[in-house]
């Protein structure tokens, strides 16, 4: 018989040898024999399993090809389909050359070199940002935990991470839009199918993470490079204010998943949640005589209006300096938006514009992924309220601070302040940055 067999149609010769003699390994491992390669025998773990990053065993009751991470892999036996794996140690994975995979009964990601990467920088450098300093330390904790829950949140940590990474890097790359727009739509396609059918209670928490990262990934993505192109000055586009429509569907999945419940990982932020939400009477607050008349808050019956809930909520932040710390109750100011109020902000109403501008002035240097949005939109309705309600005084007043946070200001300038008048004994309110 020839060794040389030319392929029909392809013109191309194919090189045949005879396969070598060799030793055959009677106690591998049974991944080994699985792939029927030579196993070298090596316990706890042979070398093959190493380098093809699966946990070794030579137990014939253990599941076979399991992805190796830094701890131990359990893979469910219950069913034929992969069932949710559970991480036993949380340290980020190691370098392999295999393509772990983590799948549910839906779907699955194969985990490439550069999928571990990303993996390695949301638990080390993304998820600290996510929350306070306690909530960051308990969640980095379980980062590859919360990340291995479910292929869509697994999607969703690799498209937070890569918009991460070009906030590092201050411009687009090609390569990481298009490994964002991959995940996003694998995720989407995932989790929609997850939502379609009833929620199992070992899900929750996986189905609120994934609620979660989408609320982040929608509040940083902003197209806008400049405020000439963000909203309210750009032409209108179905994707103004989706940040705040995402508040809809995040209130949806609180009621499913009940993220305070006992058993949740989510849980531990309770406190900071109850402390952002806890609404007090405009009066208590003692709202500067300024926001008071231009909001018409001097009667009881203004607390039932539509600005009312929200200028409570923001006069209580004024004062307090929004840092690493505490940021995440200044997000919550989010919840006291209601459907009144942000149905004036859709018709671009100036004095709820006023009151978005000052909530981003407050959070616009604390985190990564609010700066670039509340930057480019605080200018953007500064910008707005001078051009179409350059007339109204008391608004224009008001515009300092906003205009000092985003940078349209600079300290020197005769407008610079850090505070605006309250018109109460001279004084001037402090609004800490």
């Amino acid at each position: 018989m020839e060794n040389n067999l030319r392929r029909e149609g392809t013109g191309k010769v194919l090189m045949t040898s005879r396969r070598r003699n060799h030793k055959k390994s009677r106690g591998g491992c049974g991944n080994c024999k699985l792939r029927s390669v030579k196993c070298d025998e090596t316990k706890p773990g042979c070398k093959r399993c190493t380098v093809y990053g699966v946990s070794c065993s030579y137990n014939p009751n253990t599941a076979d090809l399991q992805p190796f991470f830094v701890g131990t892999t359990i893979m469910k036996q219950d069913s034929l389909k992969a069932q949710h794996p559970t991480i036993q140690n949380q340290s980020p994975p190691r370098h392999t050359n295999a393509l772990p995979i983590i799948s549910d009964d839906y779907a699955g990601i194969e985990m490439d070199t550069l999928c571990l990467e990303r993996l390695r920088r949301f638990h080390l450098r993304t998820v600290p940002t996510m929350a306070g300093p306690e909530g960051a330390a308990f969640f980095q904790s379980h980062a590859i935990k919360m990340a291995c829950s479910a292929p869509y949140v697994m999607h969703l940590a690799q498209a937070l991470t890569s918009l991460h990474d070009r906030h590092f890097s201050g411009q687009p790359n090609k390569r990481q839009i298009a490994a964002e727009s991959y995940h996003l739509s694998r995720a989407a396609a995932q989790f929609n199918r997850k939502l379609s059918a009833p929620l199992a209670p070992a899900d929750r928490d996986a189905v609120w993470a994934a609620g979660c990262i989408i609320g982040w990934i929608v509040f940083c993505s902003i197209d806008a490079t400049q405020a000439s192109e963000a909203w309210p000055l750009a032409p209108p586009k179905p994707s103004d204010l989706e940040w705040i429509r995402m508040n809809d569907a995040k209130a949806l999945l609180w009621g499913i998943t009940d993220p305070m419940r006992a058993d949740s990982m989510f849980s531990i932020t309770a406190r900071e949640y109850a402390t952002g939400m806890h609404k007090r009477s405009a009066f208590d607050i003692g709202i500067p005589p300024t926001f008071s008349r231009l909001y018409g808050l001097d009667d009881p019956e203004s607390e039932n209006g539509p600005y009312a809930v929200a200028v409570r909520a923001l006069v209580a932040l004024l004062p307090v300096e929004c840092g690493r710390e505490n940021y995440v109750t200044f997000l919550l100011f989010q919840g006291h938006m209601q459907p009144s109020f942000r149905e004036l902000l859709a018709q671009k109403d100036a004095r709820a514009l006023l009151l978005l501008a000052y909530w981003y002035a407050k959070i616009c240097r604390a985190v990564w992924w609010v700066e670039r949005r509340a930057t480019i939109e605080c200018e953007a309705i500064c910008l707005y309220l001078e051009r179409y309600h350059g007339g109204d005084a008391e608004i224009q007043d008001l515009l300092h601070y906003p205009q000092m946070r985003c940078g349209m200001l600079k300290e020197g300038d005769p407008q610079y302040e850090t505070g605006f008048a309250a018109e109460s004994r001279g004084a001037t309110y402090p609004v800490h940055s």
